[in-house]
C-alpha cells in the first residue's frame, strides 16, 4: 500500500478517537492533528497497530510552552518506514503539574523522550517505568525550558566583540 495522505491519516484517527479527536491543522510544512491528552495512548496504539498506517517509529517528541494560555503543548512525530508517511500529533496539558499517559508501552523511544520533557518542562507521564531527571541533577529545582524559568546561578555569555 502506498503512503497515505495526511487527510486520510487524520480521517482514520478521527474515526477511531471520536470525541477525543480535537482538530485537524493541514496547513504548513508539517500538518498536525490535535487530540485530548487522555487519548494519547489510544492514538499511539492505533497509529502503531493499524496495518494501513503502521507508524513504527516515534521520531521525536517535545513540548511548547504557552504561558499566557497556562498550557504546554506536547508534540509527537510518528513515522512509518513501511509506508513512508508521517503524522504530527499534538495534545495540550496544564502548564503546572501537567500529566499525560506514557507511550513507552507502544514506542520504546518514548522512554528517554518523555524523561527529557519531564526534566525540562515538568510534565509527568503516567505509567512511565522510570520517570526521573535525564539531563539535570536530581536536586535541580525547576524546569529550564519554561519561559518564566529563573535561575540566579545563570551567567550569560559575555557580549562578543566583532572585529576585535
Amino acid at each position: 500500500m502506498p503512503a497515505l495522505s495526511f487527510d486520510d491519516i487524520a480521517r482514520r484517527l478521527q474515526a477511531r478517537l471520536g470525541a477525543t479527536f480535537i482538530g485537524v491543522h493541514p496547513e504548513g510544512h508539517l500538518p498536525w492533528v490535535t487530540v485530548d491528552a487522555k487519548a494519547l495512548s489510544a492514538a499511539a496504539r492505533f497509529l502503531h497497530d493499524d496495518a494501513d498506517l503502521a507508524f513504527d517509529f516515534l521520531s521525536f517528541m517535545t513540548a511548547v510552552d504557552y504561558p499566557a494560555d497556562e498550557k504546554l503543548t506536547l508534540v509527537y512525530c510518528f513515522c512509518s518506514y513501511k509506508h513512508r508517511h508521517a503524522v504530527v500529533v499534538k495534545a495540550d496539558v496544564s502548564r503546572r503539574a501537567g500529566r499525560a499517559p506514557s507511550l513507552v508501552g507502544v514506542y520504546a523511544a518514548a522512554d528517554w523522550l518523555e524523561r527529557e520533557v519531564y526534566d525540562l518542562f515538568g510534565v509527568a507521564f503516567d505509567g512511565h517505568p522510570d520517570l526521573r531527571r535525564l539531563l539535570l541533577p536530581d536536586d535541580f529545582e525547576g524546569h529550564p525550558l519554561l519561559k518564566d524559568f529563573k535561575n540566579d546561578d545563570y551567567v550569560p555569555f559575555p557580549e562578543s566583540k566583532v572585529g576585535a
